[in-house]
């Protein structure tokens, strides 16, 4: 798929990057001071998947900026266990 990505500012003057359907991670999270990313997440890795693997945004992600990453798309519960050891949060999607 051909896809892109959002910043957003928003009036109190944080920057958030929220990714579309992306099977990579964009450069632009080394590019700008962005306070919250949401990227779609699997575990499923194959070529051509939609998302983007879990073993994909490790790489590209270092350690010290995974607690502003927020990863959506969750495609099981192992995902979340595994996305929280790597640092990574998980977008909560309960309703109160």
């Amino acid at each position: 798929l051909k896809c892109y990505g959002y910043l957003i500012y928003l009036k109190d003057g944080r920057l958030i990057w929220y990714s579309g359907d992306c099977n990579k991670v964009s450069n632009v999270i080394n590019e700008y001071s962005i306070d919250e990313i949401y990227h779609d997440t699997c575990l499923d890795d194959y070529d051509g998947n939609v998302h983007t693997p879990l073993r994909v945004l490790c790489k590209s992600i270092p350690k010290e900026k995974r607690s502003k990453v927020y990863c959506m798309h969750i495609d099981s519960n192992e995902l979340i266990k595994k996305a929280g050891l790597e640092g990574f949060n998980v977008v909560d999607i309960s309703i109160n």
